[in-house]
């Protein structure tokens, strides 16, 4: 059963397409928005420090020609953003050449990027649709969805901890892409346990949700320990931008593409997408280790 827009919001649009728009969408829209901002943000630092070290760099020009009269001083051209950002890219490509478990770990930040949006997004959707479906929509149904998202999340958040620095710990006396596997296993595991659960709010369906939520960022934490031990020094900066960026697509594929299946087809379709998104790179974690790919 899908949430309709007319359902749960109380106060009155005044745009009249707003009501047909389900909660799903809006907050994709409002996702994609936040993402749009972010970015222009980036871009237009990135251009303002550029024309800051541009300036600077003319008028320090006549102090150096003072200081050696009678000379012509041939000065540098100052090196553009551009010119960094692609030397920077340069690095990095050839780092991911020379040892592939980068790709691997930059995967890991796409997929739990993607994992999580879905699970809190759509997770609470379906657990209110649940109980619609159950009580009938009204307050009751609403109150009782958010008073179990809250719980779960909670319990999620507070299991995160513990998990988090007994696994960072390990990560420091074994191999990373052991521990990446066994809790992907776990994570496809638990999100199996929802599909088969999905149409009610069983107690199946809680471990379920909760498994899923708390080991996803648990590998997402070991993704990022496997790129900082791979990566080369020079190349680290540009390596961690392009592990949040790729987790920044990830979650805006999930928000605009998991949006698309859970109103127009089966709110079960984003959970299928996550199922496939921990598959493959588990599968892909899996199959480098096994072939002594993957060092860390």
């Amino acid at each position: 059963m899908l949430i309709k827009a007319s359902l749960v919001p109380q106060q009155q649009f005044s745009d009249q397409q707003s009501l047909s728009k389900s909660p799903a969408t809006l907050i994709s829209s409002t996702f994609s928005q936040l993402w749009a901002q972010s970015l222009y943000s980036l871009v237009s630092s990135l251009s303002s420090a550029s024309k800051m070290r541009s300036a600077l760099t003319i008028a320090s020009t006549p102090n150096q020609r003072q200081n050696s009269p009678g000379k012509e001083v041939q000065l540098k051209q100052p090196r553009t953003c551009g010119k960094q950002l692609k030397k920077a890219f340069k690095q990095f490509l050839q780092s991911i050449r020379e040892e592939p478990a980068l790709s691997v770990a930059i995967m890991g930040s796409f997929s739990c990027k993607f994992v999580s949006l879905v699970i809190s997004l759509f997770g609470s959707l379906l657990i209110q649709a649940n109980y619609e479906a159950q009580y009938g929509p009204g307050p009751e149904s609403e109150d009782r969805a958010k008073s179990l998202t809250s719980w779960l999340f909670l319990i999620g958040n507070v299991m995160r901890v513990p998990l988090t620095l007994y696994f960072g710990y390990l990560s420091d006396r074994s191999k990373v892409w052991v521990l990446v596997s066994l809790l992907t296993l776990i994570c496809l595991i638990s999100q199996g346990l929802m599909l088969v659960f999905i149409n009610e709010n069983s107690f199946a369906l809680m471990i379920g949700f909760t498994g899923v939520y708390t080991f996803n960022f648990t590998i997402y934490m070991l993704s990022l320990t496997m790129l900082s031990k791979l990566v080369k020094p020079d190349s680290r900066g540009t390596a961690y931008a392009v592990f949040g960026f790729i987790g920044s697509i990830g979650v805006l594929i999930a928000n605009k593409v998991g949006s698309i299946l859970y109103d127009q087809y089966s709110h079960k379709w984003p959970f299928v997408m996550c199922m496939c998104t921990i598959t493959l790179f588990g599968g892909l974690t899996v199959v480098l280790g096994v072939m002594g790919k993957l060092k860390a």
